[in-house]
């Protein structure tokens, strides 16, 4: 029996649950993601042995993932097959020079599929021939957001007119900004994701950035320029530093006041302040809750100065 972990990828819920039943038939754990951020953010997390993906994907397409994936040091040994409707050559070419391990396409007979994937899994596992292998070095450039900051890097791949991903980690998470010719073409950072992403990532002062190459097309999805995006979140940043100022330190925990609960009456308010229910961040809010993060904290600055949000005495 297999012991091997697979991420399968597919926003069609009732293809997922068919691949993964087969799958656990034989004796493979799996989990399950229904569009390309969930995909990221589940490899990640769990550290599949495989990757099954479809390429029409939500949020990001499958190409983009693999891209995503194959980019950061730590997912590229992942092996990735792509199973999909999309039969032309073209890209079956594509998924292949992304770093595909196999190209499999629908409908599929489910031997088949059970046995490529078996192959790709025992090639992965194989030991090299020729001795241990070396991580590739990366062919772009590495470094640190307090050295370089975001809006900085983008300015320098504009001007290059480079495509890749540029994966940023952040203490509290990671995220991804896809380069086409120079020009953000997508990102995706915990919920947030296009115009949102880039903006809620041009906060980040600290952590660590890594840009990596690669000279295949990408779907444009992000419509805003880079210049306008740069002016936007730099905005956005001033007012959210506006309304910070207003609360506790951002360690602080918060929690409602219950016995206030009648006071709260606005919808988005009510939401806001639920979601400090157990002692939470305010940052941990904006993470949690599905509102502009600007509208989170100036929400959350509000309650506070009524004395409907104090700061929790536990840990």
């Amino acid at each position: 029996m297999a012991h091997e972990k697979i991420l399968v990828v597919d926003d069609n819920r009732n293809v997922c649950d068919l691949v993964a039943a087969k799958l656990k038939e034989r004796g493979f754990e799996v989990v399950i993601a229904a569009n390309g951020l969930e995909a990221l953010e589940l490899t990640k997390r769990d550290r599949p042995d495989l990757v099954l993906l479809d390429i029409m994907l939500p949020w990001l397409n499958g190409f983009e993932v693999a891209r995503v994936l194959k980019a950061d040091a730590a997912t590229r040994h992942i092996p990735i097959v792509f199973l999909t409707v999309k039969d032309r050559i073209q890209d079956k070419i594509l998924g292949f020079e992304i770093g595909a391990d196999d190209y499999i396409t629908k409908p599929f007979n489910w031997n088949e599929l059970l046995a490529r994937v078996g192959a790709v899994l025992r090639r992965a596992a194989a030991p090299p021939r020729d001795g241990p292998v070396q991580e590739p070095k990366p062919r772009g450039i590495v470094g640190g957001l307090a050295d370089v900051s975001l809006a900085n890097l983008i300015q320098f791949i504009e001007v290059d007119k480079k495509s890749g991903t540029l994966t940023l980690t952040h203490p509290k998470g990671s995220g991804y900004v896809l380069f086409s010719e120079g020009r953000i073409a997508n990102a995706v950072a915990g919920r947030f994701r296009r115009e949102a992403a880039v903006t809620h990532m041009l906060g980040w002062q600290e952590g660590g950035f890594a840009f990596e190459p690669w000279h295949t097309p990408v779907e444009q999805v992000v419509t805003a320029g880079n210049q306008e995006l740069i002016m936007a979140g730099l905005q956005r940043q001033d007012e959210l530093g506006r309304l910070r100022a207003r609360l506790p330190a951002a360690e602080a925990r918060l929690t409602p006041r219950p016995e206030e609960a009648e006071e709260v009456r606005d919808g988005e308010a009510r939401q806001v302040w639920g979601a400090f229910s157990g002692g939470r961040t305010v940052g941990e809010v904006v993470e949690k809750v599905d509102l502009e993060e600007v509208r989170i904290v100036e929400l959350a600055a509000g309650l506070y100065e009524r004395g409907l949000l104090e700061v929790s005495a536990g840990p």
